[in-house]
């Protein structure tokens, strides 16, 4: 099956309505390690400028007619060893369907071409299987785990510290 072509664009007003119901989505946010607590447009005006203070946010627009379904975020980027950390949210509505992948492939040349990142890193929850699965079959390696890592409320879980080589063996 081919994947869902996506669009990867800045945020636009139209998207506050999509960030609140991906970060006020408990189940979603706290498998993907993120404390949720956006629930009006200022909360996502504020989440947008918090994140785009710290590194860079797209939304993932699918094939559904230019509705943001998603996002992908870069933060913690270092300029001079050229990494950056990756995380990704789909609606839960579009799971399955490929988006997922088709937007992290599009990120994937971001990251490369624009950014100029020689390595992408990111934390996902060992229970996440589907995450590990797709992180994986991108070409992520796990160089680490982190116990009792993330809090969600109820129990602590353990997260593991995933890679993925931009430009290996290249200097710059």
């Amino acid at each position: 099956m081919t994947p869902p072509a996506v669009i990867l664009r800045d945020v636009t007003d139209a998207d506050f309505g999509v960030i609140c119901e991906l970060r006020g989505d408990f189940e979603l946010q706290h498998q993907l390690m993120a404390h949720p607590a956006e629930r009006t447009q200022t909360d996502a005006e504020d989440w947008v400028r918090r994140r785009t203070g710290q590194g860079r946010l797209w939304m993932i627009v699918g094939p559904n007619g230019g509705q943001a379904i998603g996002f992908v975020q870069v933060s913690r980027q270092h300029f001079i060893d050229l990494y950056a950390y990756f995380g990704i949210a789909v609606a839960r509505r579009e799971a399955g369907k490929g988006i997922g992948r088709s937007a992290m492939t599009s990120f994937i040349g971001i990251a490369k071409h624009e950014l100029k990142l020689h390595k992408l890193l990111l934390e996902v929850r060992v229970d996440n299987g589907p995450a590990r699965a797709l992180y994986s079959g991108l070409g992520f390696r796990t160089v680490g785990s982190l116990q009792e890592h993330y809090f969600d409320d109820i129990r602590r879980h353990d997260a593991l510290v995933m890679e993925l080589l931009l430009h290996a063996g290249e200097l710059a």
